[in-house]
């Protein structure tokens, strides 16, 4: 990647552009806090095309200084992705180039990083819907460029050049064909149990190998629908901590969860009456997901809002992990046995920590942190799991066991103080749950130890 400046006096200060992006920030500055250095072929451009399969697609209307894809976006791009595999498979041989804009507000480096940054949000979005579409055989190479207001529409409305500009285009017979991405697709959502589209009976036999995160990894802000369910359950049989846990609870239960929409996307309307039929109580203004225990269904928010009949990876692993927590599948239990124990903030926070842990082991990168509902909780959770260990929690949670876990707490520090930490967790106030977690293990460490005998100390 690089920012080059034409030579003159053209008052074109610069472009952003790029076939293996880093990603930027507003500014133009990439994650270091640094602006990308001029390199050698400063002037070229990867924009040129001289055989357009088609008219160029235009996504107009962002947001003012945003380069998120709004809801009118997806359906345009859902359907370029559909003409690419099908021009693929017939012509071979395809590239996008994708080009962002910004409106002249603003300063020129500024709106250089935001355009590119729009072409970039344009090209991931892409790169999931072709591999989904075509069962990962697909790949086109794509070239994005930030121009900044450099190239504006002349005679419209300020949100028409708030802007990116797609072209598919043949490309030259020279240009090799692009090896699959082998992080995307059905095939590889749940990695290495192939492409699943019956419903999950059970765990594959044996232990699922930890894949090579240098060679492949996917986002858990993929999209998906009603029918990736199997995909889902079957990254819980994958390989992660927890999966000594996981195995028995889905081998125990996965015959009863429904065969049909096991998962359901909703509207938020739809969504807010769900809720309030299974839990007698309105919803949570931040909750994504929930699940319904009695018929063993995990019902989510369409999200992003307006993403019609899709949710995110990320949110329907976290709601798939409580479905299997104790007690696993449908139960007439309405909440998970740790639920009065823990209260909503521990658990919820457990359940995060366990979702993330998963992704981690699998190669799938988290949510930006403006999506996650129940960062708040993670990191008292997180103490939690690291004091009294993921063996006894892991067994209050996926087992039911919370005496044990009770028991630890009280010997440690005391059940009041624990009760004061979860009240504490459900407020959000994390500051003061994690000064009360390090005010409870200094008074633990100075707490005089019991004296070994010698006679003890042989026989103990």
């Amino acid at each position: 990647m690089y920012v080059w400046a034409r030579e003159g006096g053209s008052q074109d200060l610069g472009a952003v552009n790029s076939d293996r992006p880093a990603r930027l920030d507003h500014s133009g500055f990439n994650a270091l806090g640094q602006q990308p250095a001029p390199t050698a072929g400063a002037g070229a451009t990867t924009s040129k095309c001289d055989d357009v399969v088609g008219k160029p697609v235009i996504l107009d209307r962002f947001d003012v200084g945003d380069y998120r894809l709004k809801p009118h976006h997806y359906d345009q791009l859902l359907e370029l992705g559909a003409q690419v595999v099908n021009n693929a498979r017939s012509a071979g041989g395809l590239s996008l180039f994708i080009d962002g804009h910004a409106d002249d507000s603003g300063a020129l480096f500024m709106n250089i990083g935001l355009s590119f940054n729009r072409a970039l949000e344009v090209k991931r979005f892409l790169v999931e819907v072709i591999a989904h579409n075509s069962q990962n055989q697909v790949a086109a190479p794509m070239r994005i460029k930030g121009h900044g207001q450099q190239n504006p529409l002349r005679g419209v409305p300020k949100s028409k050049n708030r802007r990116v500009e797609v072209r598919l285009c043949r490309a030259p017979s020279s240009t090799p064909p692009s090896a699959p991405r082998q992080s995307h697709g059905p095939a590889n959502f749940a990695r290495g149990l192939g492409s699943i589209s019956q419903p999950l009976t059970q765990c594959p036999a044996g232990t699922q190998p930890a894949p090579n995160c240098n060679q492949t990894s996917s986002s858990a802000e993929r999209h998906i629908k009603e029918q990736d369910a199997p995909q889902i359950f079957a990254l819980l049989c994958g390989p992660s901590p927890w999966s000594q846990f996981f195995r028995s609870n889905l081998n125990a239960s996965l015959q009863s969860i429904p065969k049909q929409r096991p998962i359901q996307i909703v509207t938020d309307g739809e969504f807010a009456q769900k809720y309030k039929d299974v839990f007698n109580a309105p919803a949570p203004q931040d909750a994504q997901g929930f699940v319904d225990r009695r018929n063993a269904t995990i019902y989510l928010k369409e999200f992003p809002a307006g993403n019609f009949g899709r949710s995110l990876v990320g949110i329907a692993l976290h709601e798939a992990v409580h479905l299997f927590s104790h007690p696993p599948g449908r139960s007439k239990q309405l909440r998970a046995t740790s639920y009065n124990f823990l209260g909503t903030g521990l658990l919820e926070g457990l359940t995060q920590a366990i979702t993330e842990d998963i992704q981690t082991a699998q190669c799938i990168q988290p949510m930006r942190e403006r999506w996650q509902a129940y960062k708040e909780y993670l990191p008292v959770a997180r103490e939690l799991i690291r004091i009294f260990t993921p063996a006894i929690v892991g067994d209050a949670y996926f087992n039911g066991n919370v005496t044990r876990l009770l028991r630890a707490i009280e010997w440690r520090w005391t059940f009041t103080s624990f009760q004061k930490l979860s009240r504490l967790t459900d407020q959000k106030d994390t500051g003061q749950a994690m000064q009360l977690i390090a005010s409870l293990e200094k008074a633990y460490s100075n707490r005089p130890k019991p004296k070994i005998s010698k006679f003890q100390w042989v026989f103990r």
